[in-house]
């Protein structure tokens, strides 16, 4: 997954319909790769409009994807599965 995936995401994700959305699954098993600037996508809709208590189910990330996402500054909101 990589930057060119990145607008289509948060045009989705800033979508008024899913304002009030207090749980999200973002399900990463088929991503081989994950930039920053695809990740940044991911979280940056969460960080700005979402409440404290909005959580992020990851599931099937690999390491390298967790690692990006971890850097963005939403790991209160993170949670990782397998």
């Amino acid at each position: 997954m990589t930057g060119t995936a990145a607008r289509e995401i948060e045009e989705v994700m800033l979508d008024p319909a899913l304002r009030d959305v207090s749980e999200w699954v973002f399900d990463l098993s088929e991503a081989e790769r994950l930039d920053a600037i695809c990740a940044y996508a991911l979280v940056r809709p969460l960080l700005m409009t979402s409440s404290p208590d909005v959580v992020v189910h990851v599931r099937g990330a690999r390491e390298q994807a967790r690692e990006i996402l971890r850097h963005t500054g939403a790991a209160r909101l993170i949670r990782f599965e397998d």
